[in-house]
């Protein structure tokens, strides 16, 4: 069971995904070690995906870390692959790739990043 700041964060996420209201918001939480920053993350993802409809389609939530043992812990992969980004050839995105960024976000509600 979570604590009571955890509690509250859970509770700040699913009250607009019950209401109407869908003003974007964001949230930044850091904890020390060993705490449940992890188990905070996967329940989000769980409620994300549980409360959004994506016509069946895809998970809400797209995951990353800036590490790739952060990533696997949350079932992610590290931020840079997540998002497509190459670092190898900075050029002008092209429409090919602008479509494919949009088909990535489209049914995308949550961007969590460990």
């Amino acid at each position: 069971m979570s604590n009571e700041k955890q509690k509250g964060l859970l509770l700040r996420v699913i009250s607009p995904l019950l209401s109407s209201d869908q003003t974007p918001f964001q949230i930044f939480f850091t904890a020390s070690a060993g705490c449940g920053k992890t188990f905070v993350i996967t329940f989000l993802m769980e409620i994300y995906n549980h409360y959004t409809d994506n016509e069946g389609y895809c998970h809400a939530c797209i995951t990353g870390a800036s590490a790739g043992k952060a990533a696997a812990a949350i079932s992610g992969t590290p931020v840079h692959t997540a998002y497509k980004i190459s670092l190898s050839r900075l050029l002008r995105l092209q429409s090919e790739a602008a479509q494919q960024y949009r088909t990535l976000f489209k049914y995308k509600k949550v961007i969590i990043i460990d």
